[in-house]
């Protein structure tokens, strides 16, 4: 009979010093012995008006579907070889069952820590005609194949009424029949927060820089369609990964800014759509109106816009711009500088949106969510 056994604690003190402590209990002595203690330096991470920026991906594959690699192996390679902030999994929906969904939950709360990692679980709602759809957190998963979430409508509101954020994959792929994502119609959940603007390493060229849906709509893509469909979503991507290569295949991260590397803290910057999608592995944005970080809804009426970025090996950033909801620039700008602060006058109505974009010397680009205009009503 085995009676020693070791248990590994993590202890966060602050933003910069983390503690382990290995602790060794024998039972048959009745013994708890501390064999060891180890201080290890925090992620010091990029800081961007007022928030901290943490990168990862939600969107990613184990064997538990058909991805490669085990829960344990995908959380702990995305933590230490990718050097993420964040990390979920969301296996294919028809590959779940109890056990699998309790084992992949276990493996994130193992993994979690907070001020180091931040894990999340979740499924991959897959529809070959009407979407695939990443459910985050949410108590338990439901399948495309069930009567009850066979489409995308049932889905929409199997989602409103768990405490869960989703967000829409990989847009385009599924449309062979023409009814991805029912084309946005008739959603009501708020907590669709999000469209994957690159998945795997398919940047922007496949997701953003495209004509949609419609091919008569002043070249909205299907980013801008969504937006123009009334669907409250931000910019984000997803890895998608199926071969071990979690957040190792590409640069490309979805950006969350956050007050702290917490579940508790990213699960919510989530759900207010203060995030942003970007093609360089460590771009920090912030775009404000109003003083209202993106993800925001502010009053009609004339006020100022903020945009900040800077990036973590100080790359230069060649050009800047402006967009509103009929995807039409309304500002550009060209810094050529590794910092970027600009400050300028808008004029907002009623129903209006806008967001940025950002590109650097290299062609890498990163896209903010929108910020929103609204009376109430």
């Amino acid at each position: 009979m085995q009676n020693n056994y070791r248990l590994l604690k993590f202890f966060a003190i602050n933003k910069l010093l983390l503690i382990v402590v290995v602790i060794s209990v024998n039972l048959f002595m009745g013994c708890l012995d501390v064999m060891e203690v180890t201080v290890l330096p925090q992620k010091k991470n990029q800081s961007i008006n007022n928030y901290f920026v943490y990168y990862g991906s939600f969107h990613n594959h184990s064997n538990i579907s058909d991805g490669t690699g085990t829960p344990e192996e995908a959380y702990l390679y995305a933590q230490n070889d990718a050097d993420l902030d964040f990390f979920g999994l969301s296996d294919h929906d028809r590959n779940y069952n109890d056990s699998s969904w309790d084992l992949v939950k276990q493996a994130a709360d193992q993994y979690n820590s907070d001020g180091v990692f931040a894990t999340f679980w979740g499924f991959e709602w897959s529809n070959d005609s009407m979407g695939h759809v990443t459910v985050v957190n949410s108590d338990t998963f439901c399948m495309s194949i069930q009567p009850e979430t066979a489409n995308f409508r049932q889905l929409d509101l199997w989602i409103d009424r768990r405490n869960c954020f989703a967000i829409l994959n990989h847009p385009g792929r599924q449309d062979g029949y023409g009814v991805e994502f029912d084309h946005f119609k008739n959603l009501i959940s708020e907590k669709i927060v999000g469209m994957e603007l690159w998945n795997k390493s398919d940047g922007f060229s496949d997701y953003y820089y495209n004509d949609g849906y419609d091919s008569n709509d002043n070249g909205k893509g299907f980013y801008d369609e969504a937006l123009t469909h009334h669907l409250k979503i931000g910019a984000a991507g997803g890895f998608d990964n199926h071969s071990a290569t979690w957040g190792t295949s590409a640069d490309f991260r979805t950006a969350i800014l956050a007050t702290s590397l917490t579940r508790e803290h990213l699960f919510s910057a989530m759900k207010a759509r203060r995030f942003y999608s970007t093609l360089d592995k460590n771009i920090a944005l912030s775009f404000t109106i109003k003083e209202q970080e993106m993800g925001s809804t502010i009053s009609p009426g004339t006020t100022t816009l903020h945009i900040r970025a800077s990036d973590g090996d100080n790359e230069a950033f060649s050009e800047v711009i402006l967009f509103d909801r009929n995807h039409t620039v309304r500002r550009i700008w060209q810094p050529g500088r590794v910092t970027v602060d600009i400050s300028d006058t808008l004029h907002n109505d009623n129903g209006d949106y806008y967001y940025v974009k950002v590109r650097q010397i290299d062609g890498d680009e990163a896209i903010s969510s929108p910020i929103w205009v609204s009376n109430g009503q």
